[in-house]
């Protein structure tokens, strides 16, 4: 990102992907940290476009996108950051759930 000491702008160059961003307010915080390049992603179609429609409002240069994680098409993309907040949580609890149906 090229970060230098008198290089005030590096944060809104940071690629940051967001995955599993749900209902989360996190990609607000970024941005008035100075991030902008953050691509969002949920399964949840309903939480991308509710977070993407209140983002709109206040917020540039988003990117809001249908993926799932289990088989995400974000490997096409380079990023310098990558974000969970719950994802993993969410993963961990669905092969808890499969591992208790078997017994």
């Amino acid at each position: 990102c090229g970060r230098e000491a008198n290089d005030k702008d590096w944060k809104a160059r940071v690629a940051i992907a967001n995955v599993g961003c749900g209902y989360s307010l996190l990609h607000e915080d970024l941005h008035r940290e100075g991030f902008r390049d953050i691509v969002n992603t949920d399964v949840s179609f309903e939480a991308i476009n509710r977070m993407k429609a209140r983002a709109d409002e206040k917020f540039t240069g988003m990117t809001w996108k249908m993926d799932d994680i289990r088989d995400s098409k974000l490997q096409e993309e380079t990023f310098e950051v990558v974000i969970d907040k719950s994802t993993l949580d969410f993963l961990v609890a669905e092969k808890l759930k499969d591992a208790l149906q078997m017994l």
